[in-house]
């Protein structure tokens, strides 16, 4: 059976540390591995097991296998969160067998205890936004003049599209975006209201429902959590522009950890 991570942290302590954790995926227990002082929670898991369930359940059944699954994996990383600094692992990522994770904790220890020490006392918080219809239509005629997108790619209506077509207009939607001052001059109408709570911070914007949904990650000391979440209260109050926006978290940092298998 193969190992599946969950989160890698670090703590001088060596016993209990996945004390009172429900049982992970597949109902298999949640266990650690370490080098040093670097500890990954894994579970086993069979893909015997996920190739069984393919078979003998309708769609349905297995759409809501794998959001179990995932909820699951999610829950084991958040109470550990409560307990460790760490850097979340994203869901799918095996090795396999205990040795091999080993190994691999041993290869990559300096960068990720680094990371670690980067991360230590941070949380995450997102701000979601639907763009301005004004706005994205700027943006998809300008690409449309330039003769580099096509309609039927941003809209997702032609399914036919050629793969290298496809990633070709996306990477230049995300140019052109990326490049747009009324887009930036929004963003950071929304970063000003957070001025001093945030140490990092990054957005994309991505097709959501044939809606193009700005997402703001922040990079949040613990001990400005409340702050921050009184200034999202305040920055809603200022304009109905404001109104439509939604924050979640905290949450472990997801968006801000680039190491191998996260």
């Amino acid at each position: 059976m193969k190992c599946l991570l969950y989160c890698l942290f670090q703590t001088p302590q060596v016993t209990d540390l996945c004390t009172g954790l429900p049982v992970g995926v597949q109902g298999k227990k949640v266990l650690v591995a370490s080098y040093h002082d670097l500890f990954a929670a894994y579970s086993f898991y069979s893909d015997d097991l996920h190739q069984q369930a393919h078979f003998a359940n309708s769609e349905n059944s297995q759409k809501k296998a794998a959001i179990r699954d995932v909820l699951v994996f999610s829950q084991i990383i958040e109470r550990l969160y409560n307990q460790y600094t760490l850097i979340p692992i994203r869901f799918g990522c095996c090795l396999d067998n205990k040795q091999q994770l080993i190994s691999y904790l041993s290869n990559y220890y300096q960068q990720y205890t680094k990371l670690l020490t980067s991360l230590d006392n941070l949380a995450e918080f997102s701000i979601k936004a639907l763009l301005p219809s004004q706005l994205t239509n700027k943006i998809k005629s300008a690409l449309l003049d330039q003769g580099v997108l096509q309609e039927e790619v941003l809209s997702g209506v032609n399914k036919q599209v050629a793969g290298a077509a496809y990633l070709q207009s996306r990477r230049s939607y995300y140019n052109e975006t990326t490049n747009n001052a009324e887009l930036n001059t929004f963003i950071e109408s929304i970063n000003d209201a957070f001025q001093g709570l945030y140490h990092q911070c990054q957005w994309e914007v991505k097709t959501q429902t044939g809606q193009q949904v700005l997402s703001i990650y922040y990079l949040v000391a613990k001990k400005v959590i409340k702050p921050f979440d009184i200034a999202f209260q305040q920055l809603l109050s200022k304009s109905s522009d404001c109104q439509k926006l939604l924050l979640s978290g905290p949450w472990p940092p997801y968006n801000f950890v680039t190491q191998p298998m996260s």
